[in-house]
């Protein structure tokens, strides 16, 4: 009983909260419109027809024939992350969604159980378009990385404009060489990153404004 009751006094709360919240911004705006009208109008600066620039989302450099939906995955950038299936982390959602609860007062544990059992009821009566998506996106990019590896090439992005390049991996290389070589980089003989780790560490220990060792 109390789970319903609650219910319906948080959705009068929230009703109540956000009509006084709309009261608010219509004042507010009253307000704008008024100190806008009283402003002396300012004579408009003229236009002018200077072109954006747009960079290439996704630009080939092989001979690689990619299709309407590779296109598509490609344009979504390299750090794009396909949706995995509701499966593989529904039981792991639900633990942490009882784990999170339990911090609760304990009177109000079972109304927001109530509450984490509708949603995850949504999410899970919802996998079946979002699978569809899924599957197929992964078969896209099966496909893609398929091609790609027969015509020994690979796709990496640009720091102008974040365009997505399809290169051949021998012509990659050679540039990247090339770019090394003007300019004037040196091979290291060690990995120096423990080096400098073991130094920040020192320092970190020597410095009282980072860690006070009076207390």
């Amino acid at each position: 009983m109390w789970p319903t009751t609650w219910q319906l006094i948080q959705s009068t709360i929230d009703s109540k909260v956000q009509q006084q919240m709309e009261e608010y911004y219509q004042r507010l705006n009253k307000k704008l419109d008024h100190i806008l009208q009283k402003q002396p109008k300012q004579s408009t600066p003229p236009r002018h027809n200077d072109k954006h620039q747009f960079y290439t989302r996704v630009k080939n450099l092989t001979n690689v024939r990619l299709n309407k939906e590779e296109m598509q995955l490609l344009k979504y950038g390299l750090n794009y992350s396909i949706e995995r299936s509701i499966s593989s982390y529904i039981a792991n959602l639900t633990a942490e969604t009882e784990r999170a609860i339990r911090f609760l007062d304990v009177k109000m544990q079972n109304t927001y159980r109530n509450m984490a059992s509708n949603k995850l009821k949504q999410i899970i009566n919802s996998k079946g378009q979002n699978n569809i998506l899924q599957k197929r996106q992964l078969q896209v990019m099966k496909e893609l990385n398929k091609k790609l590896a027969t015509e020994n090439a690979i796709n990496t992005q640009t720091k102008k404009g974040e365009t997505i390049v399809i290169i051949n991996s021998n012509e990659y290389s050679e540039k990247l060489h090339s770019f090394l070589n003007a300019n004037n980089f040196n091979i290291l003989t060690k990995d120096p990153t423990e080096k400098f780790h073991n130094l920040i560490h020192k320092t970190m220990q020597e410095s009282n404004l980072i860690i006070d060792k009076n207390r």
